[in-house]
């Protein structure tokens, strides 16, 4: 029979399915005087081996945005849950004409080298976020991430099929202009053009 010491951290190697309850029992024989005393121990646990999913909502996809102060989405897990908003993270990256990727900081710069992914603001505990922004500049196209980590234990399961939108920052009005009738001329009933006749 196995002692104790032999068996102290043991871990069976199994294949687990998924939304699935489990119930482990442990049995080891201590000496004791002599002889051998049974002790016993058991945990149940749920597998969940499922990563989470998480989306963002706004602004959407191909949108063209004159301001901007919060992006937002939803994340959510079916099986053991996602916490709080140190879960829910977003990368944020110039498309054009910039190439740089966002360091983290509010109002922040685009100056990173490579991607970061970063806690968005706030979660509710079950559905929605919501992420401060940086400072977008005028006519650059960006592109968003978002990845969530729910509660699995150890480390939670990652999200690996990772949801991504792109927009543009347009904070320029348009221009408009009026060609004829030139402002401040006088235009009568014999004018020559056709285009500035008043009757």
């Amino acid at each position: 029979m196995l002692d104790a010491s032999f068996r102290k951290g043991y871990s069976p190697k199994m294949l687990f399915s998924t939304a699935t309850a489990y119930a482990l029992q442990a049995l080891a024989a201590l000496p004791e005087n002599g002889s051998y005393t049974l002790a016993k121990d058991s945990v149940t646990f749920i597998a969940d081996l499922v990563e989470p999913d998480s989306r963002v909502l706004v602004p959407a996809d191909g949108a063209k945005m004159k301001a901007m102060m919060v992006l937002s989405g939803t994340a959510a897990d079916a099986l053991s849950g996602i916490a709080s908003a140190a879960q829910v993270a977003i990368s944020l990256r110039e498309v054009s004409p910039g190439t740089a990727w966002w360091n983290g900081a509010i109002p922040g710069t685009f100056t990173a080298p490579g991607e970061a992914f970063y806690p968005v603001t706030s979660y509710d505990g079950s559905l929605n976020w919501s992420a401060s922004t940086p400072t977008f500049q005028d006519g650059y196209t960006y592109s968003v991430r978002v990845r969530a980590t729910d509660n699995a234990a150890p480390g939670g399961n990652v999200e690996t099929s990772i949801s991504s939108m792109t927009f543009i920052y347009d904070a320029t009005p348009p221009a408009v202009g009026i060609v004829t009738p030139v402002n401040n001329r006088y235009y009568g009933e014999n004018a020559t053009q056709a285009a500035y006749y008043l009757t």
